[in-house]
């Protein structure tokens, strides 16, 4: 590589639930402090991943799941050929060397740009979850399969080489921790007492939160990612309720915290009840958006958080401020099981889905030895995955100048070309049509669980499987 040309690297996210722009951040602000790349920032305006998640796919949990299992990888496409006029864009404007991706979406969509104007550029792919994606979240297909990934788990590399044939040697293995800004944040404010904490928090909707929130009250944050997917904790808050309801000393020891985020609807159903409906709600208490700032703050006041959502970088940022152990009481499946299994795995907390077992630590909180022995394996979680994050920019030095293709300096001759999206096969148009058809997705979830193996035996739908995978590409 010269030393004298930094490589540009476009760090690329989208709204789909904040881990994928929080995995970006980080990424970038590790990056940024070396003088070897030159970063340009890309947010896909898209928000269709966003608004399936938050009012589909957190509420169906049992659908995603199986959709997320069992949907051929050629569903990326669709995904991705959505997403493609912008990336087009982004890469004329900026001829990246590197393009690091956080959504498969985004990934796919770089991936048929670089096909389609047989461009050179790196498409790498940062994997945000735990354990093995499915294979529509890293298809095979070679017009939508990146160059690298990178992957925050020893285990994901190995499973992800062996169940999806992905190359183990274009697999890097790296750290995730929150992000630095977010990091200063909880140095700065840890320094604080509860008291002064609770003085600094501003939650202005005309409507005086701040004065409602204790600092002498054992504190439960409940949060659940996309805003969507909190309101998933209605039930457990229900049952809170109606134990307070006979319980009045309880409702004196405890607060809890529900960060609502751009959720309104939740929001303002939690607050009618905070305020109106009877005194068993009064310590139950709304939060919206806030910023980074002051949810640093709400986090170390917390002592533990209810997660009815789980995700690397919310375990992050609970990990930096010591908010733990993790009391996980619902998640919405699919790429969020392997997280669930982590966190459980790594002692880092309870998957707790039934109501009656996550009321007992509501009530009775987590020992001071449970307190200590996960502050100490945050610790050591934190300090391996500093080791290995301070590896990544040698590491993406190392494989661009192994793997550059000499023909990359003639890239720039075929940027002003127009996509030619017929370069992707007959194979993959054909998947496409029949997965845009809505009724057939209900139709193949109906059949799978009613009646699969009826269907598997089918003549006529082992003719069509074996015609399809017989076409060739062009």
């Amino acid at each position: 590589m010269d030393n004298k040309k930094k490589l540009v690297v476009g760090m690329a996210s989208i709204w789909a639930g904040g881990g994928h722009h929080a995995l970006r951040d980080f990424l970038a602000e590790e990056l940024e402090k070396d003088p070897r790349f030159d970063l340009k920032t890309f947010n896909h305006t898209n928000t269709g991943f966003d608004s399936s998640n938050d009012q589909l796919w957190g509420k169906l949990g049992n659908i995603y799941e199986v959709l997320y299992k069992y949907t051929p990888h050629e569903y990326s496409s669709v995904s991705a050929i959505g997403l493609v006029k912008e990336c087009d864009q982004f890469v004329k404007k900026y001829n990246p060397d590197i393009v690091i991706s956080s959504n498969f979406g985004i990934a796919g969509a770089f991936a048929l740009v670089k096909k389609s104007l047989k461009l050179n550029f790196f498409n790498i792919f940062a994997i945000p979850d735990y354990g093995i994606p499915s294979s529509a979240a890293l298809p095979r297909s070679r017009y939508l399969t990146p160059d690298f990934i990178i992957v925050f788990d020893e285990r994901a590399k190995t499973g992800i080489a062996k169940k999806l044939k992905f190359p183990k040697e274009r697999i890097l293995v790296s750290g995730y921790i929150a992000r630095k800004s977010f990091r200063d944040l909880i140095a700065t404010n840890a320094k604080k007492s509860k008291e002064e904490l609770v003085k600094e928090i501003k939650i202005d909707l005309g409507k005086t939160f701040g004065s409602n929130i204790s600092s002498e009250k054992r504190t439960m944050i409940i949060t659940g990612g996309a805003g969507g997917i909190v309101g998933n904790s209605w039930g457990l808050l229900k049952k809170i309720a109606e134990h307070q309801k006979e319980d009045e000393e309880l409702k004196q020891k405890i607060q809890l915290l529900v960060i609502t985020g751009k959720n309104t609807k939740f929001f303002n159903k939690l607050f009618k009840f905070h305020i109106k409906k009877d005194q068993a709600w009064e310590n139950i208490i709304p939060i919206p958006w806030i910023d980074h700032e002051t949810y640093s703050k709400l986090q170390l006041l917390a002592d533990f958080p209810i997660m009815v959502s789980i995700a690397p970088a919310s375990m992050n940022e609970l990990f930096e401020s010591k908010c733990g152990p993790l009391l996980i009481h619902n998640s919405r499946k699919g790429q969020e099981t392997p997280n669930v299994k982590f966190a459980v795995q790594n002692k880092f907390g309870y998957y707790l889905p039934k109501k009656k077992d996550a009321l007992k630590y509501v009530i009775n909180g987590f020992s001071k030895h449970e307190n200590e022995e996960f502050v100490e394996r945050v610790k050591k979680y934190k300090e391996v995955r500093l080791g290995r994050i301070k590896k990544l920019p040698d590491d993406i030095v190392n494989i661009y100048s192994q793997y550059k293709n000499p023909a990359r300096k003639t890239d720039i001759k075929r940027l002003n070309l127009d996509l030619n999206l017929k370069w992707i096969s007959p194979k993959l148009w054909l998947s496409l049509v029949i997965l845009m058809l809505p009724l057939s997705v209900i139709y193949g979830f109906v059949q799978y669980y009613r009646q699969k193996d009826r269907m598997g035996r089918n003549k006529y739908v082992k003719s069509l499987i074996n015609f399809i995978s017989q076409l060739n590409p062009f």
